[in-house]
């Protein structure tokens, strides 16, 4: 369970679950976290920063994202294994968030509004 503030997300987590007092995951919160396969969000969740999950090269499954609207510049950048995302409020998306996520096979971003340049 991922509750913020001066929590140290561990190197070896495989699973990670938000905790619902979270409204927004951090810059640098997972980053580089090499196990880490799954994050599980809640409707509470409403941005994911800079870098977030940059470097999580495992990561394959984003769920229950439904809540966030802003995802920052290379939250996602360099999650090789990343296939399944649905975020269905999301409304900005910064420059390269989803950079080399060559796995993902569809996304849903009916609601963006506008994708942020460098």
């Amino acid at each position: 369970m991922y509750t913020g503030g001066e929590q140290q997300v561990p190197w070896d987590v495989r699973r990670a679950k938000i905790a619902e007092s979270i409204d927004t995951v951090p810059q640098w919160a997972f980053e580089a976290r090499a196990l880490l396969i799954e994050v599980e969000g809640h409707d509470k969740l409403k941005k994911i920063e800079e870098y977030a999950f940059m470097r999580c090269r495992s990561l394959r499954r984003l769920m229950k994202m439904n809540g966030v609207i802003e995802i920052e510049r290379e939250a996602f950048n360099g999650c090789e294994a990343l296939s399944d995302a649905e975020f269905v409020k999301v409304e900005i998306i910064g420059f390269g968030a989803f950079h080399w996520c060559k796995s993902l096979r569809s996304i849903n971003l009916s609601c963006t509004r506008r994708v942020k340049e460098y």
